[in-house]
């Protein structure tokens, strides 16, 4: 992602390779959230994300154009389906001052395993 010309986030998303069947990466252009969006298929459920801190490093760093280690704003989520199966799992870094992200929460009830696993939490 840039922002006038310069890179400020880097994103890297895991999809299992049954959601992608008939995705045409030549013209894709997005996250690993559009795919089940955009398809309407799996039904989505929750996303559990990790918010933190971490410094710039190896290839973080290169491909954010740092060339001393930086604090960076780091997202781990992980969406589940309402199979409870996971759908994508990212790992996004951002660059603090390019970005302001704000976090709105809705308290619904989840099952106690998918508690557990997004947060290491005992249910």
């Amino acid at each position: 992602m840039l922002v006038e010309g310069s890179p400020v986030a880097f994103l890297v998303d895991v999809v299992p390779a049954a959601h992608l069947s008939g995705c045409d990466f030549r013209s894709f252009c997005g996250s690993g959230l559009d795919l089940p969006v955009g398809r309407g298929d799996p039904g989505l459920a929750y996303l559990g994300t990790r918010l933190g801190a971490e410094l710039s490093a190896g290839e973080i760093r290169r491909r954010l154009k740092r060339r001393e280690p930086h604090a960076l704003l780091r997202l781990e989520a992980e969406l589940f389906s309402l199979e409870d199966e996971v759908v994508d799992d990212s790992a996004s870094h951002f660059v603090p001052e390019s970005f302001h992200f704000h976090n709105n929460r809705r308290v619904n009830a989840i099952p106690a395993a998918a508690w557990e696993r997004t947060t290491g939490l005992a249910g």
